[in-house]
């Protein structure tokens, strides 16, 4: 697919924040307009839910598509190993993105890079 062809991926998690709190979900008082934007122009999914109340494991369930028990991270021991084959940033950066990670991802061992 030619980069004019080919969407630009954001995706944002957050720990902690309830997913009615935003403008675009309708509350009456909460103003998030940047993130309003975002979900009017993209995917929103207001019935996404967690895999698991730790964020170290959903986090890790959300990167390897397995639930908490198949990825061996039950709750906050953020050393086990990633055995997975790939993540969803390495499939991006396969079909030509450029990609970027900013705050936790909880991934063992860390990247050299």
């Amino acid at each position: 697919m030619s980069d004019a062809k080919r969407p630009n991926v954001v995706l944002i998690t957050v720990d902690q924040w309830r997913g009615d709190t935003l403008g675009v979900a309708g509350h009456p008082c909460i103003s998030t307009p940047g993130l309003d934007i975002l979900a009017r122009h993209g995917h929103y999914f207001p019935q996404a839910v967690s895999t698991a109340p730790s964020c170290v494991a959903a986090r890790r369930s959300l990167f390897s598509g397995k639930w908490p028990y198949h990825h061996g991270m039950v709750g906050f021991n953020d050393r086990v190993r990633w055995d997975e084959p790939q993540t969803p940033c390495q499939a991006f950066h396969t079909a030509g993105y450029r990609t970027y990670c900013v705050g936790k991802r909880h991934l063992f061992p860390q990247n050299t890079r």
